[in-house]
């Protein structure tokens, strides 16, 4: 079986990778939400 969270991976390496961060909340029988923030470097 597929980890679910498996399309995810790529975005957080890429996320992770700029200093900033990426997570996952789930609530069953609602669904998943997936949240990251991005740092703008002005």
């Amino acid at each position: 079986m597929r980890n679910r969270l498996e399309p995810v991976v790529p975005c957080k390496q890429f996320i992770e990778q700029h200093g900033s961060r990426i997570w996952v909340e789930s609530e069953s029988g609602k669904g998943t939400t997936v949240f990251f923030t991005l740092l703008v470097k002005g």
